[in-house]
């Protein structure tokens, strides 16, 4: 299980503020796969799911209550890790799109990278649509360096929205980027169209 590794490995060169968030990412990684489906709410704000959305991998539970925690993704990737999203009861927000969390993994040469506020944390969306997401600590590695270390950083309702529609997408970061697969972004969807009907409350049908 090779994200749980990567996760547990890394999990002590986290700024502390972030560790919560780790740890809860690598138990969502645990849980069982969800059956991907949608709901008419859904259709509405996103349009029909397409068969790979459907057959996207998402894990995590539902209930009790209004609890929930949605993670995207496979928990084990053939040669490296992949971008996910977190959307759980804790991040989902009160605006009528949904807001999660997203893991970008870069090779750990950006820990040398020269600082510059003009090169902020910034998500591309078909190399034209950029969201400057501020600017997270760089890992402070203590012993061997590790060959990737991956940011946690906020998806904005405004970012998962476009995401839905995207063909590809992309982290840029102090002159480096992380590509996501498009893979990715379908999984990304799939979280956000179960998320909105749990929240919702509507049922969701896989039919």
């Amino acid at each position: 299980m090779r994200r749980i590794a990567w996760s547990l490995a890394l999990l002590l060169l986290a700024p502390g503020s972030l560790r919560a968030q780790y740890v809860m990412t690598v138990l969502d990684t645990l849980a069982k796969r969800i059956e991907v489906g949608s709901c008419p709410l859904a259709d509405r704000m996103l349009g029909p799911a397409t068969k790979n959305v459907l057959k996207a991998e998402v894990r995590g539970w539902f209930g009790p209550d209004s609890q929930f925690s949605l993670s995207s993704g496979q928990i084990k990737y053939r040669d490296e890790p992949p971008a996910t999203l977190d959307i759980n009861h804790l991040t989902i927000g009160h605006d009528s799109f949904p807001r999660g969390v997203m893991e970008a993994w870069f090779k750990s040469d950006i820990i040398d990278a020269p600082r510059d506020q003009k090169l902020p944390f910034t998500f591309i969306l078909d190399d034209t649509l950029k969201f400057a997401v501020g600017m997270p600590a760089v890992p402070a590695i203590m012993g061997d360096t590790p060959e990737i270390v991956y940011f946690t950083v906020p998806a904005t309702p405004k970012m998962l929205q476009a995401m839905m529609t995207a063909k590809k997408a992309r982290m840029e970061y102090l002159g480096k980027r992380s590509d996501f697969r498009r893979r990715s972004l379908e999984e990304f969807a799939a979280a956000t169209r179960l998320a909105i009907c749990f929240r919702s409350g509507q049922g969701i049908s896989r039919d």
